[in-house]
């Protein structure tokens, strides 16, 4: 089981769960200060690691419709990473692959021995 934040190893894929608020520091806003969240908590996720620099950027351009017409330059967004997971890496190909030839001498051992064989409707599954 992968559990939430873990190292990602640098062959694999990853994404990461992050969620974020938008509001305006712009001082010559009109209206009370719980009208400047512009966007309220808002969960994406994404894929990549996308770094500190880069969330706040993600965040503004998902958000578009929500921001029209307002002052980018006061714009701020506020973040938290949730979780970060690592994508099954490339070699889960090879993982099936070795899956297959184990199956392959289990019905082998199978046939030579008379008995029935063991992982006969049984998922056979590999753990690293």
């Amino acid at each position: 089981m992968t559990t939430c934040c873990e190292p990602i190893p640098n062959d694999c894929d990853s994404f990461q769960v992050i969620a974020y608020s938008i509001i305006s520091v712009d001082p010559y806003f009109e209206g009370d200060d719980k009208d400047r969240l512009l966007v309220t908590t808002t969960t994406a996720v994404v894929s990549g690691t996308l770094t500190t620099d880069q969330i706040p950027a993600y965040a503004i351009a998902a958000s578009c419709d929500e921001i029209e017409g307002k002052d980018p330059q006061y714009l701020r967004v506020c973040f938290q990473v949730q979780c970060r997971y690592a994508m099954p890496c490339a070699s889960l190909d090879y993982d099936k692959q070795q899956a297959k030839a184990l199956r392959s001498i289990a019905a082998s051992l199978a046939a030579a021995t008379g008995k029935p064989e063991a992982t006969k409707d049984k998922k056979l599954t590999t753990t690293k």
